[in-house]
């Protein structure tokens, strides 16, 4: 039973060393498999590449255009203003009432206009009168002037001849002293006369000026009859209406407005920068399209005419636009209402055109070399607005030649060398009827790039 108990513990004993065994076994198994693993090599992650737009570049000849706002005006747009004081009598037409040149509008009392006109013809009839006496009064006094000039003539050689007769003894002193005294006397009345004929042509002068003034004061008084009778200025349309009949109008007094659509002119302000060439356009007969924008309608027009003076305040100087058929487009142009206006612009020579997106700053484009960004500075020809409203850009470069790839996608970080993906290569004629890639489409093309690179 003792011998039984012993075989029993040397049993368990040897279970013990043999699960020991066993452990010990295995750690160094995998003490070995783990010291004899090869080392882990660390990977470079894949560079990133950046989805953008581009285009073929083509040099050619391009015509700029640009789009401002222009006012609609008329040379002949006037307010009707009252010119005598007096009371309306009759009103000829109506608010909205198209009117020919000449056409009576509207008849006011006459009769105070009338006295003052009588009084005033009343006025010139008499001066004119005067006028008559004051022409009598000199003739009859040059008449008299040269009957005294005569009788000094006889007195003259009477004196004379009594000298010599009292040289001779022949007469006496006495006799002499009467001759000399005559003479005198005939003297005095020829001065006398010469004043009277003098005095005489001055007061024909006065009565002259009299009758100068006499007649401004007639003419006055006509022309405030005539204005009794308020007529249209011009052909044109009638409208704003301030007066019925029974007023009491005054002078300056807003009676209606008239208005000629048939000269209806839009006024912009063109950028200096521009006004150079259009005058030069213009004096060569360069073809120059204009369209006006009004409420959607587009109506085709043409360069009147540009001023000479930049406008205090303003970058620009006035330009005038008008159309061909002014009356035909009436009802699409209000006067004092805002438009858009679209002018053409002579071509410019040698360059291409990208969507403004594609500039960064005022001169410099990417584009691409080996798949990687490269900036290209650049001058600014010009600007063109596309059929869709989209904003291009006219370039020139010696760096970009026909054929170069240029980048129309706006990167926030764009940079030289960085790498580059085409999604699209688009020729010049297709660029630029397509929104060009805003931020919005480059931050979108960003995260398909980001995924691809995490599939890799």
């Amino acid at each position: 039973m003792v011998y039984a108990e012993k075989l029993s513990s040397l049993g368990a004993a040897l279970k013990r060393r043999a699960a020991l065994l066993i452990v010990l076994t295995a750690l160094l198994t995998s003490g070995a498999l783990i010291a004899s693993r090869p080392a882990d090599i660390q990977a470079d992650p894949p560079e990133r590449a950046w989805v953008v737009e581009t285009a073929m570049i083509n040099n050619s000849a391009r015509q700029p255009n640009v789009e401002l706002f222009g006012k609609i005006e008329s040379p002949e747009d006037t307010q009707l203003r009252g010119g005598v004081e007096a009371e309306v009598l009759s009103l000829l037409v109506n608010e909205g009432d198209t009117v020919s040149k000449g056409q009576l509008l509207i008849l006011l009392d006459n009769r105070d206009s009338i006295l003052e006109l009588r009084e005033r013809e009343a006025e010139l009839a008499e001066i004119k009168a005067q006028i008559r006496l004051a022409s009598m009064r000199l003739k009859s006094n040059q008449l008299v002037l040269e009957k005294e000039q005569e009788l000094l003539a006889i007195t003259e050689s009477q004196s004379k001849r009594a000298s010599e007769l009292q040289a001779d003894g022949l007469l006496s002193k006495s006799d002499l002293d009467t001759s000399m005294e005559s003479l005198k006397r005939q003297q005095l009345s020829i001065n006398q006369a010469t004043l009277a004929v003098e005095e005489s042509k001055i007061s024909a002068i006065q009565i002259e000026a009299q009758l100068m003034r006499a007649s401004a004061q007639r003419d006055k008084a006509q022309l405030a009859f005539e204005r009794t009778k308020i007529r249209a200025p011009f052909d044109g349309m009638l409208s704003d209406f301030n007066v019925s009949v029974g007023d009491r109008i005054g002078r300056g007094d807003n009676l209606m407005r008239l208005q000629n659509p048939a000269t209806t002119e839009v006024r912009t302000q063109i950028p200096s920068v521009y006004a150079a060439a259009l005058r030069d356009g213009l004096a060569r007969g360069i073809p120059m399209e204009v369209t006006v924008n009004s409420q959607g309608s587009l109506i085709p027009a043409k360069l009147l005419r540009i001023t000479g003076q930049t406008r205090q305040n303003s970058g620009g100087v006035d330009a005038f636009i008008g159309f061909e058929n002014a009356t035909a487009v009436a009802n699409d142009l209000r006067l004092g209402s805002t438009v858009r206006v679209l002018i053409e612009l002579p071509p410019v020579e040698n360059v291409f055109m990208v969507p403004a997106e594609a500039v960064y700053g005022q001169n410099r484009i990417y584009t691409v070399q080996q798949s990687r960004m490269k900036s290209v500075l650049v001058e600014r020809a010009g600007e063109r607005v596309d059929a869709d409203g989209n904003n291009q850009v006219l370039l020139r470069s010696p760096d970009v030649t026909d054929g170069t790839a240029v980048i129309l996608t706006k990167l926030s970080n764009a940079a030289d060398g960085l790498l580059i993906e085409s999604s699209s290569d688009l020729s010049t004629a297709e660029y630029p009827s397509i929104a060009a890639a805003n931020s919005g489409a480059a931050e979108e093309s960003i995260t398909e790039s980001d995924q691809r690179a995490g599939n890799r």
